[in-house]
């Protein structure tokens, strides 16, 4: 750079441009590797940092940033390049006269966060049909579970009807079995009253008798006792069979009560095994459709099984082709990188050569003349050593704006690596 005076620096410390350090650190510095500090983005917009360096009033160094910030693009909270442990933004004097800077990094960052984008987006698509595969899964599986609890409800169902159905038969069967015992003993009951009315006739038939016996023997005394003993055997006779006619009808009247009864009874169980049996035929329909919704179900969970599984082959082999694609954007921008910074050397190696023929022959023509002094051979040197600055300035300026336009992730710092 040019010597500058301390007036010169006071008048403009705005115009100082920043680049490398001084000729005596260059070679360290451009040997060391250059580190960035922490910096966070966001999809809103970008922010950048201006970082001016020149001597103030007093004569002492001070630095100025200032933030500029535009939306569409990252935010880089902070936008310094630290080099060893000197801050080095690069400033670009435009024609305008305004100062700006580029970060060295915003190329890089720009194509990494596009990169992030694809790659989030795709994974987004991912987890959501992950996402919506387990909710119908999910789905599937509580009306699974509603069916079976409604198919063990129904089977209960049947087979507590089945038991009332079983037990009703045993209490008819019982019922039955009663009722005949009954009749049994009706049947007996109308055999004695028949009995007692057959003797009751023949007790007629002998007092009958004894009465025509009465009349022959009235003339007899010794007869008469005879006669009264039979009548009196006659009466008790008689008074035996009304007792004996008065206890059949009362078992008659309560056997007759009972067997209304019971037959009540019997057409009540005859209507409730009937319900029963018309019941049955319900409870095997309703038990065919749970069966066959169930079937339904299991073939549409089967059919979302297979679908799940096409859907992660697919979407594995989606993953697997985009790891290709950006297996081979990268070796692309590799070799995009290598082709770039192979130019940058050829041309300023190209700059430099044509610099120092033709410092080489200012000095022999000098040399030749004779007439150059000291100050003369320093003034050259000086204007040698600006031209080149500028020289390589303008080729990294245009080579960063070459960049910007095609959109490489190739830093400013890798530039200055490779001069």
């Amino acid at each position: 750079m040019g010597l500058l005076t301390r007036e010169e620096e006071k008048q403009f410390p705005r115009e100082r441009k920043i680049l490398t350090a001084e000729s005596s650190e260059g070679t360290e510095d451009d040997n060391r590797q250059p580190s960035i500090s922490p910096q966070t983005t966001a999809r809103g917009g970008f922010k950048w940092t201006f970082c001016q360096i020149g001597r103030g009033q007093n004569g002492d160094w001070q630095r100025e940033e200032k933030c500029v910030e535009k939306t569409g693009a990252p935010i880089v909270s902070t936008s310094e390049v630290v080099v060893g442990e000197s801050t080095q933004p690069m400033e670009i004097k435009e024609p305008s006269g305004v100062l700006t800077e580029v970060p060295a990094y915003v190329i890089r960052r720009e194509r990494t966060w596009k990169r992030e984008k694809y790659v989030v987006s795709k994974e987004v698509g991912f987890y959501v049909e992950m996402v919506r595969n387990s909710t119908q899964l999910k789905r599937v599986e509580a009306v699974k579970r509603e069916w079976d609890s409604t198919t063990e409800m129904a089977w209960e169902r049947a087979a507590i009807l089945s038991v009332e159905c079983t037990a009703a038969k045993a209490a008819l069967k019982e019922r039955e079995a009663q009722l005949r015992e009954k009749e049994i003993e009706c049947e007996m009951l109308q055999l004695n009253l028949a009995k007692e009315s057959g003797r009751s006739v023949e007790l007629e038939e002998t007092c009958g008798g004894l009465c025509v016996s009465k009349e022959w023997a009235e003339d007899d005394s010794g007869f008469a006792h005879e006669v009264g003993e039979i009548q009196r055997s006659y009466d008790e006779a008689v008074k035996r069979s009304e007792r004996l006619i008065t206890t059949a009808e009362k078992r008659e009247k309560k056997h007759v009560k009972e067997l209304a009864k019971l037959e009540t009874r019997r057409a009540e169980e005859v209507r409730i095994a009937e319900e029963l049996r018309g019941k049955i035929p319900e409870a095997k329909t309703a038990e065919e459709d749970i069966r066959n919704k169930i079937s339904e179900i299991a073939g549409k969970c089967e059919m979302e099984f297979r679908r799940a599984e096409e859907l992660s082959a697919s979407l594995a082999e989606g993953v697997q082709k985009h790891e290709e694609e950006l297996a081979n954007w990268a070796k692309k921008l590799a070799d995009c990188e290598s082709a770039k910074s192979s130019e940058v050397e050829c041309k300023l190696k190209t700059v430099k050569w044509l610099k120092l023929d033709s410092l080489e022959r200012r000095l022999m023509s000098t040399k030749t003349s004779g007439s150059a002094g000291h100050k003369q051979i320093v003034e050259l040197v000086n204007s040698f050593s600006e031209g080149l600055n500028e020289a390589r300035q303008n080729v990294e300026v245009e080579i960063v704006n070459v960049l910007c336009r095609i959109g490489e992730d190739v830093s400013y710092d890798d530039i200055i690596t490779a001069t």
